[in-house]
């Protein structure tokens, strides 16, 4: 059972981070050329990357707490740091990526802007790609502590 969990664990950090990755990407390259037309773009490719990312995150939380809970070899010495860091790190880089980028993703684009202002918010899209480039480096940071087990 440990190894299925720690399967799904796997499976769900590469939907996650392959996501993330993809849409920073996709969203510089369109950043730079944002038209009326590339604003529907826009908007499904973030509506595609909450479908993709979100549940892919929750499934990484999830495997993981099922994990820890099946663990038994820390009983009485405390956890080592790196089970720790990727314990308490991971799942506030979790939780917080989820409400925070999705809160972003919906400012990008206005479906309903006031008169005068913009259906598509550039200074937004910059925030959100940035936010997400952040989420990518913790992502990374706890995959490099986890996998040198410091």
């Amino acid at each position: 059972m440990s190894d299925f969990m720690l399967f799904l664990h796997f499976i769900g950090l590469a939907v996650w981070l392959g996501s993330l990755v993809m849409v920073a990407v996709l969203l510089t390259l369109l950043k730079k050329q944002v038209g009326e037309g590339e604003q529907k773009i826009v908007r499904t490719v973030i509506r595609v990357f909450n479908m993709l990312s979100h549940p892919a995150a929750f499934l990484v939380l999830i495997s993981g707490f099922g994990m820890l809970g099946m663990d038994s070899g820390h009983e009485g010495k405390g956890m080592p740091f790196w089970l720790t860091y990727m314990r308490d790190v991971g799942t506030t880089i979790i939780v917080l990526s989820m409400i925070v980028l999705s809160i972003l993703g919906t400012k990008v684009v206005n479906k309903k802007p006031e008169p005068g202002e913009p259906a598509f918010r550039k200074d937004k899209l910059a925030t959100f790609l940035t936010v997400e480039l952040v989420v990518i480096g913790l992502i990374l940071s706890v995959l490099l502590i986890a996998s040198f087990r410091f």
